[in-house]
């Protein structure tokens, strides 16, 4: 069979109910009578209208995953097979997603046909004659659609498959998908969304900021990989640019959503998003580091759990007190069961109420691509950026990336050169110290104000669900970013915005974890800035390093695990 030419389909689905579907599984008790003839009688409804569509389509073959892997508990074939799912998928000619568990005895039959709500056109109209369509305005379904503007039955988070967290590779990697509802069919490639009466019915997606939920009505694929994913761009990084700011965003969103989804078996999260990992890296030519990138590291590593929006919580069913406030109670909806390091966020648990979010947003991509204008409108200056010195994956990092990296992080560890500060140092007095001796040095920056903004975001939200007011006092800030902000107009005409972790001691592995995510902006005023001496200015300010500042912060190589 491996050295045949042959085409064939894939199946995307849920096992459903146990207790009312079980589904028949390819075991070591049966596989020779499976060998013979697989019963058609005990496959599930799934399964035999996936058959009837496959051989309908003129295809085959059929890739189904509970027949084709072995499902004994503890099975070596499954530790073989689950890391090559995106190559099955990958090379599938179409998937066909169920959208929809499968049905018990007594409703097999309850699937609609799609023309009892959906207008259908019998002839196109022409210059020269009218069209026929039938359109049934009393259905009630048909009126509930037509009062909708914004077609709720395309939002995806509606659909059961769509709930779980191994179907998302599935469906991403897949370079066709053939959907199948109980109403309607709809058809998505990677570059077309379509209902089989409706037609087109998306437009590719605006930009979204990182606060914005990616479930809801699908765009296309370019949702998922969008254009800031670019071939090759691994070989020409500036951490700042508009490109680099717009794929950490994308690619945190798109983690958001795949931890959004749920599993049957909480130690498959990691091996479950592989292949997307896969598909990333193969695509950038980029280097994964548990769910961060080595080329982007100071950028993907810049991650923080903080409370999701209301609108989300209260979309999920929160718990909500009198007078309609939404509340934030730490629940843990899946618990961390493989290892991973520190700065990964697979090292922790997902939250009901609580969420990762990339340490920065729309805004600064706002200012960075109007410095990159010519005259630019804005002044930016990289101050500081901390450089990923090594990378190592313990014994399995003999031959550079194992193939393992992908789905086995354990004794994966990076070298980090960066400044650290101890807790316990007052950094706000230096700070103020040196603006003091800013105003007496430069006659321009003599009246100048400073406000800072200091937030500490602890990797484990506190038991109330509130932020904590401070770091843990025996660790230490360490810097990962630091750029100036320079432009002509608004209340603060200089910026000065740092970010980076808190990390704390593992002795006896002589190394140092991360804790929490901090970021500090300080926004001045009382400077002279207008059009004409803005790059004077920017100039003149980033000669000043925030962390230079007093003799408490120490240059240091970090390892972190």
């Amino acid at each position: 069979m491996a050295k045949r030419d042959f085409k064939y389909l894939a199946l995307s689905h849920m096992w459903g109910d146990p207790n009312l579907n079980q589904h028949l599984k390819l075991l070591t008790s049966n596989i020779a009578e499976f060998q013979k003839a697989v019963p058609w009688a005990s496959l599930s409804s799934v399964y035999k209208e996936a058959v009837r569509v496959t051989l309908a389509l003129g295809y085959n073959y059929l890739w189904v995953d509970s027949l084709c892997i072995l499902q004994d508990k503890d099975h070596p074939d499954w530790k073989h097979e689950a890391p090559l799912m995106s190559t099955v998928y990958g090379n599938a000619d179409c998937n066909l997603a169920f959208l929809f568990p499968s049905f018990s005895n007594d409703n097999a039959h309850t699937r609609s046909d799609p023309r009892d709500w959906n207008p259908c056109i019998l002839r196109e109209a022409t210059p020269g004659r009218c069209g026929v369509s039938i359109q049934h305005l009393t259905s009630a379904m048909r009126q509930a659609y037509q009062s909708t503007e914004d077609k709720d039955w395309l939002i995806q988070r509606n659909w059961p498959l769509f709930s779980r967290a191994w179907t998302f590779q599935e469906y991403l990697l897949s370079p066709r998908t053939l959907l199948l509802g109980h109403k309607n069919l709809m058809f998505h490639c990677s570059h077309h969304f379509y209902d089989e009466l409706l037609g087109p019915i998306a437009s590719p997606p605006l930009a979204a900021d990182d606060t914005t939920p990616k479930q809801g009505r699908d765009y296309g694929k370019t949702r998922y990989f969008p254009p800031s994913l670019a071939q090759g761009m691994a070989q020409d990084v500036v951490i700042s640019s508009p490109r680099a700011l717009s794929f950490a965003i994308d690619w945190q969103a798109l983690f958001n959503e795949y931890r959004s989804r749920e599993l049957t078996k909480p130690n498959d999260r990691v091996i479950a998003f592989a292949g997307i990992a896969r598909a990333f890296s193969n695509i950038g030519s980029m280097t994964y580091l548990a769910g961060c990138w080595a080329e982007y590291f100071a950028l993907t590593m810049l991650w923080y759990v903080d409370r999701k929006r209301e609108a989300t919580v209260r979309r999920d069913g929160p718990s909500v007190r009198r007078g309609g406030i939404v509340e934030y109670p730490v629940h843990i909806r899946e618990e961390v069961e493989q290892e991973a390091p520190s700065w990964s966020q697979f090292s922790v648990p997902i939250y009901t109420h609580h969420q990762p979010f990339f340490m920065f947003n729309n805004d600064e991509i706002f200012l960075r691509s109007k410095s990159c204008e010519k005259p630019p409108r804005v002044w930016w200056d990289d101050i500081y950026w901390t450089d990923l010195v090594s990378v190592g994956f313990g014994s399995r990092s003999q031959n550079g990336f194992p193939e393992s990296g992908f789905f086995d992080f354990r004794g994966l560890e990076v070298d980090l050169s960066m400044p650290l500060l101890p807790v316990k140092t007052s950094w706000l007095k230096d700070l103020e110290q040196r603006f003091a001796n800013i105003r007496k040095l430069d006659r321009a920056d003599a009246r100048l104000q400073w406000v800072p903004d200091f937030t500490y975001y602890p990797d484990k939200p506190h038991e109330d669900g509130s932020r904590e007011p401070s770091p843990p006092s025996n660790g230490v800030l360490a810097l990962v970013a630091e750029f100036q902000i320079c432009r002509p107009a608004g209340q603060y005409l200089v910026q000065r915005r740092s970010a980076g972790l808190v990390l704390v001691r593992v002795p006896e592995r002589g190394a140092w974890k991360r804790v929490g995510a901090w970021k500090l902006s300080i926004k001045i005023c009382g400077v002279d800035v207008d059009s004409e001496n803005a790059g004077d200015v920017a100039r003149r300010w980033k000669k000043y390093r925030t962390w230079e500042v007093g003799r408490h912060w120490t240059m240091e190589n970090v390892a972190m695990v």
